[in-house]
C-alpha cells in the first residue's frame, strides 16, 4: 500500500490525471468520484478545497468513496483551479437551497449521500458546465452522480435538460423562493441553451 501511495504521490507531483485517477480507480472509487477528486487534487476542478464540506466531511467523503484510501495517509491539498461563485454575497443561502432539493430526492437518508448532495450543489458555483467544473470526465459522470444522491429527482430530467439549469428550474418551481424569467422552457426563446449536448 505505501507504493501505491508513493506512485498517487508522484502522478500528483507531475500532474498526471490519468495515473491519479488510475490510483483513485485501484483503490475502490467510482468512476466520477475518481475524475472529481483527481481534478480537485490537481486544480482542474472550480470546486472549493474541502468540497464544501467541513474538514471531517471531506474525510468522511473520502473513506465512504474511496475505501481503499492507504490507511493513514493524509489528503493532499487542493490545488487552485479555475473561479466560482462561492464567497459571492447570497450564495451560501443558493448553495443550501440546492442541497435541500437535491436531499428531498435521497432514496436513502443516510449521511454519506447528504455528503454527495452538498457536493453536488456546491458543484452549481461554477461558471461554466457542472460536469466540467467538477472536473469530471463526462457528462454521463455527473449523472450517475445524481442518480445516486437523488434519483426520485433525476429521473425528472426526462428532456435531456443540461443539469444545473435543471436543477434550478427544479429550485423555480420549489417554494425556495426562486423566480424563473420564462414562463415555460417550450416558450423560451433560449431553449437550445438548456437542452441537448454540451461542448
Amino acid at each position: 500500500m505505501r507504493e501505491s501511495f508513493r506512485r498517487f504521490a508522484a502522478a500528483r507531483a507531475r500532474a498526471d490525471r490519468p495515473a491519479v485517477r488510475a490510483c483513485l480507480l485501484a483503490w475502490g472509487a467510482a468512476p466520477p468520484v475518481a475524475s472529481l477528486l483527481a481534478a480537485l487534487w490537481l486544480g482542474r476542478s472550480a470546486l472549493p478545497p474541502r468540497l464544501g464540506l467541513r474538514a471531517w466531511g471531506m474525510r468522511a467523503f473520502v473513506r465512504e468513496r474511496v475505501p481503499g484510501w492507504p490507511l493513514g495517509k493524509p489528503l493532499p491539498p487542493p490545488r487552485h483551479g479555475p473561479p466560482c461563485r462561492l464567497g459571492d454575497p447570497g450564495v451560501a443561502a443558493e448553495v443550501a437551497d440546492l442541497a435541500r432539493l437535491l436531499r428531498s430526492g435521497r432514496a436513502a437518508h443516510d449521511p454519506a449521500t447528504a455528503r454527495l448532495c452538498t457536493v453536488l450543489a456546491v458543484g452549481c458555483m461554477g461558471y461554466g458546465h457542472m460536469w466540467k467544473d467538477m472536473g469530471l470526465a463526462a457528462r454521463a459522470e455527473l449523472r450517475t452522480l445524481l442518480a445516486e444522491a437523488a434519483p426520485r429527482l433525476a429521473v425528472r430530467n426526462t428532456g435531456d435538460m443540461r443539469w444545473k439549469k435543471f436543477l434550478y428550474r427544479e429550485l423555480c418551481k420549489s417554494e425556495a423562493g426562486y423566480v424563473c424569467r420564462a414562463p415555460s422552457c417550450d416558450r423560451c426563446t433560449g431553449r437550445a441553451e438548456c437542452f441537448g449536448a454540451e461542448g
